[in-house]
């Protein structure tokens, strides 16, 4: 099972905390507004985010100096901090938040087709073979 990270519908950028903590860095309130337009595009598209955690998003260069040069380092872990509880608050206003594992149940219990490289299709349980289209 596959859980693509989220991004912004229409733009295709990243939408998770990793980049929000790079905007952050320069302006909080720029990387609020743009985690706030995200979450409205997704709902108006009946997408829900899957909304990535990176360890370096509540670290600083202080608990981690061989990982300073990743963006956004040089922020306080308490500034951090403070926006993801922000960034959370704004998604559970609009979405459920719950773990990567009941994530994959729910989608798991849906019945969507899987599709595998060879062509293979499995929807409710049952596996067949569909033709691809195309040179093979």
């Amino acid at each position: 099972l596959e859980l693509p990270v989220s991004t912004v519908p229409l733009l295709r950028t990243p939408l998770h905390m990793s980049y929000l903590q790079a905007l952050g860095a320069t302006s909080p309130s720029v990387a609020d507004g743009y985690l706030r337009f995200g979450l409205r595009l997704l709902r108006a598209r009946g997408v829900p985010p899957s909304f990535l955690l990176h360890p370096t998003d509540l670290l600083d260069a202080r608990d981690a100096p061989r990982l300073a040069f990743f963006p956004g380092m040089a922020r306080r872990w308490t500034d951090k901090l403070e926006q993801l509880r922000g960034a959370v608050a704004s998604l559970a206003a609009g979405f459920d938040v719950i773990p990567l594992g009941e994530a994959a149940r729910r989608i798991g219990d849906a019945d969507l087709p899987v599709r595998t490289p060879g062509g293979t299709v499995r929807r409710g349980g049952a596996w067949r073979a569909v033709r691809r289209s195309g040179p093979t």
